[in-house]
């Protein structure tokens, strides 16, 4: 985000002399947060020659950190070919990893509305997997996408009980949902904006029907960018990390 990689290196890193290094670090650690996106320069360059899976890259920025500046992640890049074409912010980053079945951690925010209080609840991703099937049926190409995670309960605000089974059935449908549309929003978003498939979709086809794929690499972009995706997610929430009940004060 700064104007030369040389502005990013002439920062100081708050966990070692050598800015590369702590830069390197930074990646390994901010991995488990689903964030950004982690390629290396070989990935990079493998993508920018195949159609159907097109390149991105981790954003880099300064930003202060125990009063100085330092290097800091920003969410991704969007390129077409070796071109930067745009941005995704680090949530937009998260529903791009569960597309790609990349995600290694993070959390997952959920607002709740009920017995009229207004609640915000974490949970943190254990695990996760994601399964993409293309689906072809009357000249029209389609794309399931089966998305699988596995959470623990770590914050809970305000007085209402979600750990108990109703409430917490309640919570599993809802943050289901939530995830779905924000996963809708943004493969929409890079349609209609980057008209990149940055989902790798068109990877997938060409290896599940080899034979179609043949014929429609030549319009990948033209049909990417009116691909229907069916977006279904199961989330299991295995336990709570918290230490009780929400606390109830009387005045």
């Amino acid at each position: 985000r700064e104007d030369t990689a040389k502005d990013i290196l002439e920062l100081t890193s708050p966990t070692t002399k050598i800015v590369s290094q702590g830069i390197d670090q930074m990646m390994v650690w901010e991995k488990e947060l689903s964030e950004t996106s982690h390629i290396s320069v070989l990935q990079f360059i493998n993508r920018l020659h195949e159609c159907g899976d097109s390149p991105v890259a981790t954003v880099m920025k300064a930003a202060v950190n125990g009063g100085k500046n330092a290097p800091s992640t920003d969410g991704t890049a969007v390129f077409s070919s070796d071109k930067l074409i745009g941005f995704l912010d680090g949530e937009e980053t998260k529903y791009l990893l569960f597309a790609r079945d990349e995600v290694k951690g993070g959390m997952l925010n959920q607002k709740e509305y009920k017995d009229g209080v207004l609640t915000s609840i974490a949970l943190e991703i254990l695990q996760s997997q994601t399964k993409l099937k293309p689906e072809y049926s009357n000249g029209k190409l389609s794309m399931n996408m089966d998305i699988f995670a596995e959470t623990v309960l770590v914050e809970l605000g305000g007085t209402v009980d979600f750990i108990n089974e109703e409430n917490k059935e309640k919570l599993k449908k809802d943050v289901q949902q939530t995830l779905n549309k924000d996963i809708q929003n943004l493969i929409q978003k890079v349609q209609k904006e980057y008209k990149k498939d940055v989902f790798g979709f068109g990877k997938v086809v060409k290896k599940e029907m080899p034979e179609l794929w043949k014929t429609i690499e030549p319009h990948w972009e033209e049909i990417f960018e009116d691909l229907d995706v069916r977006i279904s997610s199961s989330i299991d929430i295995t336990h709570s990390a918290l230490s009780g009940k929400p606390l109830k004060i009387n005045n």
